[in-house]
């Protein structure tokens, strides 16, 4: 188990060297100087991740073309922009390393499937 731990400790490490992570790093920083902005960004991130997450939902392209006609304003803003980006690139990496981790692995699953 330390080993594990000890390696898990390590891969933070080389994630937080990686360009991904500091340019996210980077352009949320420029972005918190305007905090108010900052906020309204959240509120956007918080919004899309809940509609993402629901299964309840009747029509996902109206709520979702909602949400952007709510935030179209400050998504057109370069910063917002890039970081969002940013979020994304870093998101993309941080799956392809919980894959490689669960595609190693021989954990039964089959019970979703059902």
């Amino acid at each position: 188990m330390k080993d594990i731990v000890f390696q898990t400790k390590e891969l933070a490490k080389a994630i937080k060297k990686s360009n991904e992570y500091n340019q996210y790093q980077r352009i949320r920083q420029n972005l918190k100087k305007d905090m108010q902005l900052f906020d309204r960004v959240q509120e956007l991130r918080k919004r899309n991740f809940e509609l993402q997450s629901r299964s309840d939902i009747g029509n996902m392209f109206e709520e979702i073309e909602r949400l952007n006609s709510e935030f179209s304003a400050i998504m057109k803003m370069p910063i917002v922009n890039e970081f969002l980006m940013a979020e994304q690139r870093l998101c993309k990496m941080m799956q392809e390393v919980y894959s490689s981790l669960s595609d190693g692995l021989d954990f039964e699953l089959g019970f979703l499937e059902k």
